[in-house]
């Protein structure tokens, strides 16, 4: 992941009157770029304490990269003077820093170690050598991330609960129902019953109309 890189480009008048040129290619090709945030500012000697310059100074975290038509050490004092201590740092257009290596990350800067990259533009020809020290610098300036890979997760499966009229069953409500099942009195066993009568020894009819006939005999008899 690139970090952001703070471009402040100084409006100071350049040395010669083509110069100006350079400055307005900066401007042009610098605003909207992915990863550089542009930010236009007065002459770093005129900036006061009241201004809009100043509160947007100090409102940038992290390092810095200056435009402007003086040396990173006048830079460097100037933006000591408005209470915006940098160090300087080099890169590939200083005159004493090499070449960066672009296989090398640089890690962003810490509160308190903050950096300053000075380009005196009055050493330069042209805008396109500055714009590509500019691209160079942010991606040099990268944090590097790593993926932690596919983490499989574990769902845990809920206990299975018990239904409350199950659960509170007690062996004693347990043993009530069992005779109410088989009591007599019951309504089941009631109606089982009347399908079901109990058999008495009663004399039917039949046999009393038999009985009857013979007594009737007897008298004829007689």
């Amino acid at each position: 992941m690139a970090v952001r890189l703070n471009v402040v480009m100084v409006q100071s008048p350049p040395p010669l009157p083509g110069a100006s040129v350079i400055a307005e290619t900066l401007v042009g090709e610098l605003i909207g770029r992915p990863g550089i945030d542009l930010i236009l500012v007065e002459r770093l000697d005129r900036i006061t304490e009241s201004s809009t310059d100043h509160l947007t100074l100090h409102s940038l975290q992290g390092d810095v990269a200056v435009l402007d038509w003086s040396s990173a050490a006048e830079q460097q004092t100037a933006l000591a003077q408005i209470g915006i201590p940098l160090r300087v740092a080099p890169h590939s257009l200083a005159s004493d820093s090499p070449e960066p290596d672009s296989n090398r990350s640089v890690p962003a800067t810490v509160n308190g170690s903050r950096r300053l990259y000075g380009f005196d533009l009055s050493t330069v020809q042209n805008a396109d050598r500055v714009i590509k020290a500019l691209l160079e610098l942010q991606q040099t300036r990268s944090v590097k991330t790593f993926s932690l890979g596919n983490i499989p997760v574990i769902q845990k499966t809920a206990p299975q609960k018990t239904s409350d009229a199950t659960a509170n069953t007690s062996p004693a409500s347990s043993k009530i129902s069992a005779a109410t099942t088989q009591s007599p009195h019951s309504p089941s066993n009631r109606k089982s019953n009347a399908n079901h009568p109990t058999s008495t020894s009663r004399p039917s009819n039949d046999d009393e109309s038999l009985d009857r006939l013979l007594d009737e005999l007897d008298e004829l008899d007689v």
